[in-house]
C-alpha cells in the first residue's frame, strides 16, 4: 500500500523529497512518521514534520542542517534532533529506537532498533503508522500496528495492555486526540485507562509532566470535551473541577473571549484555578514549574472581586494596569451590564 503526497502543500512536498534525497545519498532509510501521516489520512494539516531513520538520526540531522544551514538541536538522551527551518516549521529528525521503562512513570531509556520496534513503542496505533521517502520505496505505507484500520474506524487504541502504566501522560493524550478526531476510545482501551487512574497511576509522573500534557489540551477547539472526559474517568488532578469552572470555560470560548487575548491558555489555565483557594493554587503553579510572569497573571485574575467591586463604585478606575488575560477573565467572571461593556471595551486590540 502506497500512499500519495499530492494533497499536501507545495513546501511539505519539496520537503519530503529533499530529505528522501539525502537519505539515499546517506544510504540510511527515512521515514515520514506520527501526526502528520495520520493527519494526512485524515487529510488534516499538520505543521510539523517527523522523520525516523533506521540508523544514526543525529548525523542525518546534521546533514539536513547543511543543506538548510541552520543549527540542529540534538537530544542525547533521547536520540532526537530538531531543525527551525528557515521557511518556517519544525522537522523532527529521530533515530528509529526502542524504548522500557525502569518504573512506572519514569522517562524511557532508549534502545536503537528498526521502523517496526519504533512504531510499536508508539502510544496509539493511529499515530503508529510510516510512510517511505527513499526513492526506491516511495510512499510505502508500515502499518503493522493496524493504525490505517483504526482511522476508518474512527478509534484510539493503546498499543499494549502496559502503555498508561509505563506512562501515564497518555491518558491525556487519549482524550485529547478522541476529541479532536471525533473518535471513540476503544473499549479495552478504555478499560486500561480506568485501571491505570483507579491504581494511581498518574501520581507516578511529576506534576511538571503532568502539566505539561495536560495544558495541550487547551490548545484544541473546544478543551471542554476532552476536559470533561477526563474529569469522568478521575484523572483531573490539581484543580477543582465544577460547575463554576465549566461554566467560565464555556464562556470563554463562546463569547470569543480567548480571541482577544495573546495567550488563551493562560485564560483557560485562570479559570481552572478559579474555584481554587489562593495559597492552594500559589503551591500547585509552582510544583507545575511554570514562569513567574505566568504565575503573577494568574494571581492578578483572582482579585477578580475586587476588581469588579472597584468598576462598580469607579467606572472610570484604571484596569489598564492588569494584563490583557486577567481583564477578560474580569469580564467573564462580570455581572454587572456597565462594567461588562467596560471591560470588553479594554480588550479591543
Amino acid at each position: 500500500m502506497k500512499i500519495s503526497f499530492e494533497d499536501t502543500s507545495k513546501d511539505v512536498r519539496e520537503l519530503l523529497a529533499l530529505v528522501g534525497r539525502e537519505a539515499d545519498a546517506a544510504g540510511v532509510h527515512a521515514f515520514l512518521v506520527g501526526g502528520v501521516v495520520r493527519d494526512m489520512l485524515l487529510k488534516r494539516t499538520s505543521v510539523d514534520v517527523d522523520v525516523v531513520v533506521e540508523g544514526d538520526g543525529h548525523a542525518f540531522a546534521r546533514r539536513l542542517s547543511g543543506v538548510f544551514g541552520v543549527e540542529p538541536l540534538l537530544h542525547q538522551q533521547f536520540k532526537t534532533a530538531v531543525l527551525k527551518l528557515p521557511q518556517g516549521g519544525v522537522l523532527d529528525v529521530v533515530t528509529a529506537r526502542s524504548e522500557t521503562y525502569p518504573r512506572p512513570g519514569a522517562l524511557p531509556v532508549i534502545e536503537q532498533a528498526g521502523i517496526s520496534a519504533d512504531l510499536f513503542r508508539r502510544d496509539f496505533s493511529v499515530n503508529a503508522i510510516a510512510v517511505s521517502l527513499n526513492e526506491d520505496r516511495l510512499g510505502e505505507i508500515s502499518n503493522a500496528c493496524g493504525g490505517i484500520d483504526d482511522i476508518e474506524k474512527k478509534i484510539i487504541r493503546v498499543m499494549h495492555d502496559q502503555s498508561f502504566l509505563d506512562d501515564p501522560t497518555r491518558i491525556l493524550r487519549a482524550v485529547r486526540y478522541a476529541a479532536r478526531f471525533g473518535f471513540k476510545i476503544e473499549a479495552h482501551t478504555l478499560l486500561l485507562m480506568k485501571e491505570a487512574i483507579a491504581g494511581c497511576a498518574l501520581s507516578t509522573v511529576t506534576p511538571v509532566r503532568y502539566f505539561h500534557e495536560f495544558r495541550r489540551i487547551f490548545f484544541e477547539k473546544d478543551p471542554l470535551v476532552a476536559l470533561n472526559t477526563l474529569h469522568h474517568l478521575g484523572g483531573v488532578l490539581y484543580f477543582v473541577w465544577n460547575r463554576d469552572v465549566i461554566e467560565l470555560m464555556r464562556s470563554a470560548i463562546d463569547y470569543k473571549a480567548v480571541d482577544a487575548v495573546s495567550d488563551p491558555w493562560i485564560l483557560f489555565l485562570m479559570c481552572m484555578c478559579a474555584s481554587g483557594e489562593m495559597e492552594a493554587v500559589d503551591r500547585v503553579l509552582v510544583d507545575f514549574g511554570l514562569p513567574k510572569d505566568v504565575k503573577q497573571k494568574v494571581a492578578e485574575a483572582l482579585q477578580f472581586q475586587t476588581v469588579l467591586d472597584m468598576l462598580v463604585r469607579d467606572q472610570d478606575a484604571d484596569i489598564t494596569r492588569f494584563c490583557m488575560e486577567a481583564r477578560a477573565f474580569f469580564y467573564l467572571k462580570a455581572e454587572d451590564a456597565s462594567v461588562k461593556r467596560i471591560l470588553k471595551e479594554s480588550l479591543v486590540k
